[in-house]
């Protein structure tokens, strides 16, 4: 089910789409930063996010953190490498 908007739980989702390990809730921050100026948006989003996750992990929506409701659900530590979550 894609997600109906809720602003406050943007950083459960990049925590939990991140696997919970600080660097790689950086690598996923900048990767969200360069589709905001790719696009030239002057206000970094929560879609950002979404684009960037998909491109990084090459997800289908129903297992993008950023577009489901129930995204705790979602197993994150499965689509990364064992040398990702070091």
């Amino acid at each position: 089910m894609l997600k109906q908007s809720n602003p406050t739980d943007i950083g459960k989702r990049i925590l939990h789409a991140a696997s919970y390990q600080f660097g790689l809730v950086i690598k996923l921050a900048l990767f969200a930063i360069e589709e905001a100026l790719y696009f030239a948006d002057t206000t970094l989003e929560e879609r950002h996010f979404a684009v960037a996750f998909k491109n990084w992990k090459g997800c289908a929506e129903a297992f993008n953190p950023f577009l489901v409701n129930d995204f705790l659900q979602i197993d994150t530590q499965k689509m990364f490498t064992s040398e990702e979550l070091v």
